[in-house]
């Protein structure tokens, strides 16, 4: 159930976002900035507008209630602030659906975490740290009626 209301069965049709490392904002050898973090905010605003407006074009999408992304933002006992402060200003919040990783679902997000960090190695060195190898998921969503009233045409108030 998110938080307007809209409720999510196991087996309704979701979009699921990826995030493309190549498409983020380099970091600059200093590190993060609050100029960065303004360019990355800008850009994924601009993003989360580019998929209302397609979805909205695609009628064939129409049953999907909510738009969802896998993230891995940081390690375990840093994920829970991580969601709040990055994801909650984008009407993006926490999935709590009680699901507990198996074995092979840890294994699974090591795999990712290792080509993750392969691929910030690769685009934005920089940005590159081993503790990307242990990074936590956090599993966020937004409803299509809240993406649509955030970043939806005249409609949407987000900037």
């Amino acid at each position: 159930m998110l938080s307007d209301g809209v409720a999510v069965h196991e087996g309704d049709p979701i979009i699921e976002l990826h995030l493309w490392n190549e498409h983020l904002p380099k970091m600059p050898a200093a590190r993060a900035s609050i100029g960065w973090g303004s360019r990355l905010a800008h850009g994924f605003r601009s993003s989360l507008r580019e998929l209302c407006a397609w979805l909205d074009a695609r009628p064939d999408y129409d049953d999907a209630a909510a738009v969802y992304a896998n993230m891995g933002l940081g390690g375990a006992k840093r994920t829970e602030q991580l969601v709040r402060w990055m994801c909650g200003p984008l009407g993006l919040e926490p999935v709590n659906d009680g699901h507990r990783p198996t074995f092979g679902q840890h294994l699974h997000r090591l795999g990712d975490n290792i080509l993750g960090l392969m691929l910030v190695t690769a685009t934005n060195p920089v940005a590159a740290r081993a503790d990307m190898l242990m990074r936590h998921r956090a599993r966020v969503a937004i409803s299509r009626s809240e993406l649509r009233r955030r970043y939806g045409g005249a409609g949407g108030n987000e900037r």
